[in-house]
């Protein structure tokens, strides 16, 4: 590998986002679906928010799941989006990469939103050139992996040029898709690196681990 751009997904590999997003999730369905259980969804974060809905209550009603994200979003983007922080180690190793020549960009499935809200608050945005979500196209993104696919003829990125990392089946289909290649995050949600079917280049239990990798 000789990347010159790294795009790192933003939940389970630059920030844990669980409490957060937890809890604007508990309090959507005490709000649409009072008195419903709510279950738990670590394995699920990172996937954009109707979708956690859909398979965490096997919910198909498209009104509901509507409401259920609209609620979400009135709690994250106001309290949520707060309860969040950057993994061990993400500060310095992206310090040293950025100062090593690397280009850095984020590409999630959170809206533009409260994806810049959390890359201002958490002070990452002195590391990353530009921030890529599903929303920040017009017509939006169906999937990461096309959000990806525009980043690539954008920014005119060589696939043997880019690198990225991420911890979930949708960062992979998105790096497939690009011809990148693909570090695979063992720490994050996804448990991306677990799967037997999925290609990456390396796996990193630690965020500073990448720096190994490339350096």
């Amino acid at each position: 590998m000789n990347p010159k751009n790294i795009i790192f997904d933003l939940d389970g590999t630059l920030i844990d986002s669980i409490s957060g997003i937890s809890f604007s999730f508990g309090e959507a369905i005490k709000a649409v679906l009072p008195g419903h259980n709510v279950p738990a969804i670590t394995n699920l974060i990172g996937l954009p928010i109707r979708k956690i809905f859909s398979l965490a209550l096997a919910e198909e009603d498209a009104r509901v799941l509507k409401n259920l994200e609209e609620s979400f979003r009135k709690s994250y983007d106001s309290v949520g989006f707060e309860m969040c922080c950057v993994y061990p180690g993400v500060y310095e190793s992206l310090d040293q990469i950025c100062s090593s020549g690397y280009t850095c960009y984020i590409l999630t499935n959170k809206p533009i939103k409260p994806a810049t809200k959390i890359v201002q608050k958490l002070s990452l945005s002195k590391f990353i050139t530009e921030l890529f979500t599903l929303d920040c196209g017009y017509p939006r993104f169906r999937s990461k992996a096309d959000a990806a696919l525009e980043m690539k003829r954008r920014l005119k990125l060589e696939e043997s040029q880019v690198l990225l990392v991420g911890d979930s089946q949708d960062d992979a289909e998105a790096a497939h898709q690009c011809g990148f290649n693909f570090i695979a995050v063992a720490y994050g949600y996804g448990n991306i690196h677990k799967n037997p079917n999925v290609a990456f280049q390396k796996s990193i239990n630690q965020f500073e681990d990448l720096n190994d990798i490339i350096m």
